[in-house]
């Protein structure tokens, strides 16, 4: 398990821009090697799924018949090197599945709430000082694109969510509404719909709520529909959203995504 916290830390390195993404792909590609040490050492055998390896085997073919064709193959080649460490860190997932399953719930509550905390630094900083800001990190809406940190929380609260409604565990709910303000105010569309969605199946799935959960969640879903339909630069018009948002804009530095793609600097 040592190997997946090395990983867990460098995940979080890259979702919080603290380090180039050059020197994250070569950190990566370590994970692997650590992988295989740590399980020699304990003299434990790695097993390999048989329809994955043959999956993967075929993705690889196919990518480097595209990196015989590829313009720009020095850009191609860090991608497959990348690839490659995916299909490794994979299998260190299925070997150690039991034991993430154990503290996942842990981690991504975790990781989440330091991405909530790391999202209110422009407020007090100057980020280009101290943070690398690519779209590929989880936290800024700094670049002309979604702001990732929407995504990745609708991924915790769909878990939180999910476990409130089969345990009912009051903590869970409380998780899920400190992440609701920062998932809300992320402007993020695409995990509007992914959580619409996903809640949506659940409630099929599971319908035997009680009375509480059920206005809980349909609040949410109402809620979460309403920041769907007006993110966009028309959102200002509406009363009383007009007054709430700008308050928003200023101290949070969050903003609907057609405004802030008009805004956007590349620092």
């Amino acid at each position: 398990m040592t190997s997946f916290f090395i990983f867990l830390i460098i995940f979080f390195l890259e979702g919080a821009a603290l380090v180039d993404r050059q020197i994250i792909f070569f950190l990566y590609s370590l994970v692997p090697a650590l992988y295989y040490l740590e399980k020699q050492f304990k003299k434990e055998t790695i097993f390999i799924p048989l329809w994955f390896f043959l999956s993967y085997f075929l993705f690889f073919l196919l990518s480097f018949l595209s990196f015989h064709y590829s313009v720009d193959k020095i850009n191609t080649i860090d991608y497959l090197f990348f690839y490659l460490s995916a299909f490794f860190i994979f299998i260190l997932g299925f070997n150690e599945k039991e034991k993430i399953k154990k503290i996942f719930k842990k981690i991504i509550i975790f990781l989440s709430l330091s991405s909530c905390f790391f999202s209110l630094l422009p407020s007090y900083f100057n980020l280009s000082n101290y943070f690398n800001l690519t779209p590929y990190q989880l936290i800024f809406p700094f670049y002309p694109n979604h702001n990732h940190l929407g995504d990745f929380l609708g991924l915790t609260m769909i878990y939180l969510l999910f476990d409130f409604l089969k345990e009912k565990k009051i903590k869970d709910l409380i998780c899920l509404f400190i992440f609701f303000p920062f998932f809300l105010f992320s402007f993020s569309r695409s995990a509007y719909i992914d959580f619409l969605i996903i809640i949506f199946f659940i409630i099929l799935n599971k319908r035997k709520f009680n009375q509480l959960p059920k206005k809980i969640v349909f609040n949410l879903l109402i809620i979460i529909f309403v920041f769907f339909l007006l993110t966009q630069k028309e959102i200002y018009q509406f009363k009383p959203i007009s007054y709430f948002l700008p308050f928003v804009q200023e101290k949070l530095h969050f903003q609907p995504r057609s405004v802030f793609f008009r805004q956007t600097r590349i620092f």
